[in-house]
């Protein structure tokens, strides 16, 4: 449709995982003692409230890995299952240099980058094992055989085919 849409369908890798809502504001939800491992960069997107920042070695292109990931920090309490936002791969954090301009901030909050150690850089396993995280099993994924038809003799197929409901 010529637009851009933050789906997982349109997932290719992870740069960075983020955990938010780390601090002691009123917005926050986890405190800083729970920061295990020295974050590459730390965000203060509203008075007291963090977005905690691991830059990763390479980028992780297994979906299913990071969203695991993910949940094992939300279901350990490294985030908050408050926020839906929080999980899965099509999260996004916000940038250094920006205003957080929710109506309750009044003035807005221009955001404070607090730390930015880009050279500090991590696998997902390094994150794993500072936390003490226990992921699920993978998700299991199936295959299946592709089956030819012969559709010239099938009216139901002929008609869906009109209709644009036949992949091929």
């Amino acid at each position: 449709d010529g637009e851009t849409h933050r789906r997982k369908d349109n997932f290719v890798a992870t740069h960075v995982l983020g955990m938010d809502d780390i601090g002691d504001g009123p917005s926050a939800k986890i405190p800083f003692v729970k920061v295990m491992l020295d974050p590459s960069f730390v965000i203060e997107t509203s008075p007291g409230n963090c977005q905690v920042g691991y830059i990763l070695k390479k980028p992780e292109h297994d979906a299913d890995y990071v969203n695991r990931v993910v949940d094992a920090l939300v279901e350990q309490g490294l985030a908050s299952p408050a926020d839906p936002g929080m999980k899965g791969v099509t999260r996004y954090l916000r940038m250094p240099v920006g205003v957080n301009n929710k109506t309750k901030y009044t003035p807005p909050h221009n955001h404070v980058l607090k730390k930015w150690q880009p050279d500090r850089r991590y696998t997902l396993q390094d994150i794993i094992d500072a936390y003490g995280l226990e992921l699920a099993e993978p998700t299991k994924t199936y295959e299946y055989d592709k089956v030819s038809i012969d559709a010239t003799d099938d009216p139901y197929l002929r008609k869906l085919g009109e209709l644009g409901l036949v992949l091929t």
